[in-house]
């Protein structure tokens, strides 16, 4: 599949309509942060920014660094892969919601090895029907919510935590 690498700095990129600074429709794709930040203007309270929508099916997004969204990364399809990212101030760092492009869970989403600093109602949220779910090695720190939550409307199956590093 494609790559795009980002230039490593600072990118100042707001959600103005509310479903994603950048969205990822395609499929077979790797996104590589390269180290660079994302800043949005998400403050508590306030509108529904994300940082990155998603939508396609065997994408990779990696070494990113999320400040200032109410959602870092939301997944909305199938096999993702969110690798070596920070989370700053976020209200929650990967949110994995219904699948905009196909009837049916959320399938085979791997979040490894990421850093989510003072997520506010969570780390990482399961917000639809999800299947062989795997979070493992990631670091959670002074989060005012759950690290890990699940909306208890929706099922999720073969859900793997390990290794993950919770800290107050």
């Amino acid at each position: 599949g494609a790559t795009t690498t980002f230039t490593f700095g600072t990118y100042f990129l707001n959600d103005s309509n509310n479903n994603g600074a950048i969205n990822i429709n395609g499929s077979n794709l790797v996104l590589d942060g390269n180290g660079a930040t994302l800043k949005g203007n998400w403050s508590f309270g306030t509108q529904n920014q994300r940082a990155v929508s998603i939508n396609g099916a065997n994408v990779t997004l990696k070494n990113f660094i999320f400040n200032q969204y109410r959602f870092g990364i939301v997944v909305a399809n199938h096999s993702s892969y969110i690798l070596n990212n920070t989370f700053n101030n976020t209200e929650r760092g990967v949110q994995i919601n219904p699948s905009a492009i196909s009837v049916g869970p959320t399938n085979n989403t791997f979040i490894i090895n990421n850093t989510f600093y003072n997520a506010t109602t969570g780390g990482i949220m399961i917000n639809s029907d999800s299947y062989n779910i795997v979070s493992s090695f990631n670091r959670f720190s002074g989060s005012s919510g759950r690290a890990i939550n699940s909306n208890p409307n929706f099922y999720t199956y073969n859900w793997t935590i390990s290794y993950n590093n919770f800290t107050s």
